[in-house]
């Protein structure tokens, strides 16, 4: 069973429950240094090979 979400208006549980969230969630990130759309919904990325 999945907890209830605390009411947002106690601030300090409600952070709490958003900060448990954040750690939990997978991320992607992107780097790129020029991103072109090639017309069939897709982005074409380019990046200069540094750091």
């Amino acid at each position: 069973m999945r907890p209830t979400a605390p009411d947002p208006s106690d601030t300090d549980a409600w952070h709490a429950y958003l900060a448990e969230g954040n750690a939990k969630q997978a991320r992607k990130r992107v780097a790129a240094d020029v991103l072109l759309p090639d017309g069939s919904r897709s982005l074409v990325t380019s990046s200069s090979g540094g750091s």
